[in-house]
């Protein structure tokens, strides 16, 4: 790592398993990660790498008082 940050402009160290977790998060197609990380199904993506926040509709609307 420190070797990388001498030959380039990085700044400072990361862990390179961190890219892994980042590459599921940041890529939108479930299926597509999955593939790219060689996982034999989209459960072992969904449960272990993706970080990503998923946004939820309420069930019910709330009453304003």
């Amino acid at each position: 790592m420190i070797k990388a940050i001498e030959k380039t402009d990085l700044t400072e160290s990361f862990q390179e398993r961190g890219l892994r977790a980042k590459t599921a998060s940041e890529t939108d197609a479930l299926e597509h990660v999955s593939e790219l990380l060689g996982h034999a199904n989209t459960q072992t993506t969904r449960s272990i790498y993706r970080r990503k926040p998923t946004t939820v509709s309420p069930l019910f609307k709330s009453k304003k008082s």
